[in-house]
């Protein structure tokens, strides 16, 4: 079973998903690296 890369709407991420691009550069958001796993609620 390969990667598969999936565009999705903001209110179907689920905890566990992996999250690869966003609707902007990733120097705009406060994330330090490119790409980030939902591991909580918090997350969400």
């Amino acid at each position: 079973m390969g990667v598969r890369q999936k565009k999705i709407a903001a209110h179907d991420l689920e905890i566990g998903m992996f999250v690869s691009d966003l609707d902007r550069p990733w120097h705009q958001t406060p994330f330090p690296i490119q790409g980030f796993y939902l591991r909580s609620e918090n997350d969400l």
